[in-house]
């Protein structure tokens, strides 16, 4: 009797501190905190379940998603035509309401490297690219959604190399920028965002 009542406590506690549940996983595992459900709505689900009766976490499993969410999804999302995916990421006018007009659409400019290179080399950049797990440190700090943030990647990816060089790390950071500030994200990478070919390269 008294385990199950401090399984009850337990998980009463957790139910609680929900939020703050969140927060850590989200610094552990570098989630942003806008791919969680609502947690009043969790509250709601998970008051009446008795947690003793959940299978425990299996966690080859577990690394298993890991895997295939940090490595082999990004991996597929390259292999996709661009045209289609731009298609696909496009974000409906209702999310931002029907008359919302892109507030940024006139103020385009090309963002200056060294802002962002102390970031980039803090990074590890390897011949001076970095990869999409080694991006997504730093731009998972913003809280931002992973379906903004992979969007945000296929914009800066200038090259489609799945990688990033300085130039196009800084256009990556940007962006999160522009969306932190409210600002829509463009359709497609603007001219005056685009780094020049040498650029790319050797960057």
């Amino acid at each position: 009797m008294p385990t199950f009542f401090g399984h009850a406590k337990e998980q009463e506690r957790m139910i609680q501190d929900l939020q703050s549940i969140y927060q850590e996983i989200s610094v552990q595992k570098g989630i942003p905190l806008g791919d969680f459900p609502d947690p009043r709505m969790m509250q709601q689900i998970l008051t009446p379940m008795d947690f003793s009766t959940f299978k425990p976490i299996d966690p080859e499993k577990l690394q298993a998603l890991e895997t295939l969410l940090t490595v082999d999804l990004p991996k597929l999302v390259q292999m996709i035509p661009e045209e289609i995916r731009q298609d696909d990421m496009i974000v409906p006018a209702g999310v931002l309401g029907a008359n919302a007009e892109p507030c940024f659409k006139v103020q385009w400019e090309r963002p200056v490297p060294a802002s962002y290179k102390a970031d980039f080399e803090q990074i590890g950049p390897v011949d001076g690219k970095v990869n999409a797990q080694q991006a997504r440190q730093k731009m998972v700090e913003s809280h931002l959604p992973s379906n903004v943030l992979q969007r945000i990647w296929m914009l800066a990816d200038v090259d489609k190399d799945g990688y990033l060089t300085l130039r196009e790390y800084s256009i990556a950071m940007h962006l999160v920028r522009m969306k932190l500030d409210g600002q829509d994200l463009p359709d497609t990478l603007p001219d005056e965002m685009r780094p020049d070919e040498e650029e790319t390269c050797s960057s």
